[in-house]
């Protein structure tokens, strides 16, 4: 009766040191959720000063060096890319904050890691952003495809590579998107998507 008494604390104990474990994003993001909607009533409430030191705080927590839009990119953590696209909406910085919400919805699909609820969660302003980019981004692939259709001479190597490129980009948000080869060639898999 005791070992059964001894399992279960000890499974109890286990439990909640696993509770704790928490993102170290969690925070910031919260804070960051609270100064959206503070936002709407007091426009200063996410000034430069603020910028800056939420900013260093996400920096802090990656251990990003040098602190630039290329190194952050590189990082490979969806809720670390969430918190960036906040700080950006919040700073009116839209153009990096679509970027950083692009890498956390690719990251997101290939995540194995198990993230907390509030990094599951679509921020509506980017997503509406990603959506147009996507629709802008097809029309340009399908324009690229009806010349390549309605044009007697064979696309040149850099004009392949482009397509491939752009269907890769296109693809990235797909959960079940295989990735084309950008070789400048049309192997089975870009005729295969320029042609089906």
């Amino acid at each position: 009766m005791r070992l059964h008494i001894s399992k279960y604390i000890l499974i109890l104990f286990i439990g909640l040191i696993i509770g704790q474990d928490q993102s170290p994003y969690l925070d910031i993001a919260n804070e960051l959720l609270v100064r959206k909607k503070l936002a709407k009533k007091l426009p200063d409430v996410f000034d430069n000063a603020k910028y800056s030191e939420v900013v260093d705080k996400i920096d802090a927590i990656a251990k990003i060096s040098p602190q630039d839009h290329d190194t952050r990119m590189a990082v490979i953590n969806p809720e670390f890319h969430w918190c960036f696209s906040q700080t950006y909406l919040l700073a009116n910085k839209s153009a990096k904050a679509i970027d950083h919400y692009r890498k956390y919805k690719i990251q997101s699909l290939n995540n194995t890691t198990p993230t907390h609820a509030l990094f599951q969660k679509n921020i509506n302003e980017l997503e509406i952003a990603l959506e147009n980019n996507q629709a802008i981004l097809a029309q340009k692939i399908l324009v690229t495809i009806t010349d390549f259709k309605n044009t007697v001479e064979s696309p040149t190597k850099n004009q392949i590579q482009t397509i491939q490129d752009n269907l890769n980009t296109f693809n990235e948000l797909s959960n079940s998107s295989q990735k084309i080869t950008e070789d400048g060639f049309l192997g089975p898999q870009t005729k295969s998507a320029i042609y089906d």
